[in-house]
């Protein structure tokens, strides 16, 4: 999920020098999509919304497709960025790691949550995967 341990130790030490206590991202998708609904950063209380502008290096991969050798190739890209956007790269990348399909047909929802409650702080993804299902019943009422 994290690029790196050096990464994640300034990630959540940026969060926690920021007085977050608890860190939401929500996501949902169906249908062919998915995507972050919203993310969410509480002081110990839960009732103040930290903002997460700062901004910190930062390393993410990135697919392109290399035209001399004609295939898909993996490059990592530095760059300083927001908290939020660090929050987002990460929830989707710890739910590409999962292999669980969220986002197709009735699609999915859930959380992952950074509690600083506990040292080290408590990561966690809850996915719900979403399914139809169907109960057929067939009668003969020709004789009727």
């Amino acid at each position: 999920m994290f690029p790196s341990p050096k990464h994640r130790g300034i990630f959540l030490t940026t969060l926690s020098t920021l007085g977050v206590a608890k860190l939401i991202v929500n996501f949902s998708g169906g249908g062919d999509s998915g995507d972050i609904d919203s993310i969410d950063a509480y002081n110990a209380d839960m009732n103040t919304e930290i903002p997460l502008t700062a901004q910190i290096p930062w390393s993410s991969d990135e697919n392109y497709f290399n035209m001399d050798e004609g295939t898909w190739e993996k490059r990592t890209k530095e760059e300083v960025m927001t908290l939020e956007k660090i929050a987002k790269e990460l929830t989707l990348q710890a739910l590409e790691d999962q292999g669980l399909d969220w986002y197709n047909n009735d699609g999915g929802q859930g959380t992952l949550e950074i509690d600083f409650a506990t040292s080290p702080p408590t990561i966690t993804l809850d996915i719900g995967i979403n399914y139809t299902s169907v109960e057929e019943h067939s009668f003969d009422l020709s004789e009727d």
